[in-house]
């Protein structure tokens, strides 16, 4: 009997090595993401929907990481330079979050949670290539961002 392994096992072990294969599907998932499309997403978005972090185990259930990618490029399709703070604020007001979802706590009892999904999707668009971050704090979309949601 021939032992394969499963199709996503392989594809994190080549994102592992690969660095170009794993940009292509980051950018791959993130072109989905901006066009609407949520379903066979298949980059990094899937290891990170299997940690528990992104699955909202911690705290109260704040948006996962599919689902700010796109409002976050709405909100920076104007081409301008966003302070990461007030964007994550608008977000969280956006998406109509309490106090209490806002303010929630990792176990780790350092990081609130919507800050750190809003750090993963601003990671993972900027490894796509559609976001930038000129300065510490600062992000504003790429050009390729701002012709594909603008």
């Amino acid at each position: 009997m021939i032992l394969t392994r499963e199709y996503k096992e392989t594809v994190v072990a080549r994102i592992q090595r690969d660095p170009k294969f794993a940009k292509a599907l980051y950018a791959e998932d993130m072109n989905a993401l901006l066009g609407g499309e949520t379903a066979g997403l298949r980059g990094q978005t899937f290891t990170i929907n299997y940690h528990p972090r992104s699955r909202g185990e911690y705290g109260p259930p704040i948006s996962d990481f599919q689902s700010i990618p796109l409002p976050l490029m709405r909100l920076c399709a104007d081409g301008k330079e966003h302070a990461i703070s007030e964007t994550t604020e608008t977000l969280a007001d956006q998406f109509k979050l309490s106090d209490d979802e806002r303010n929630a706590l990792l176990p780790s009892g350092v990081q609130e949670v919507l800050r750190y999904r809003f750090a993963w999707a601003k990671s993972h668009l900027k490894m796509a290539g559609l976001l930038e971050a000129p300065k510490r704090g600062i992000i504003r979309p790429s050009s390729k961002a701002v012709k594909r949601v603008g």
